[in-house]
């Protein structure tokens, strides 16, 4: 859903979605990262790249 969100431009809707969920995992974490690159917010990225707990070959690039 978060990947959705952000595919259509809806960074509002994509981070309502992400800060309401009660567990997050390394995908809904690289949608988040993607949609904060995409509206500019690279620190906000980077601090919640720096946050996640494990990473898979997509939180990389």
């Amino acid at each position: 859903m978060i990947n959705g969100f952000v595919q259509c431009g809806d960074f509002r809707r994509a981070r309502a979605l992400f800060d309401e969920m009660p567990q997050r995992n390394v995908t809904s974490s690289n949608g988040m990262i993607m949609a904060y690159c995409w509206t500019g917010l690279l620190q906000e990225a980077r601090e919640l790249f720096d946050r996640m707990r494990e990473w898979d070959s997509v939180s990389w690039k």
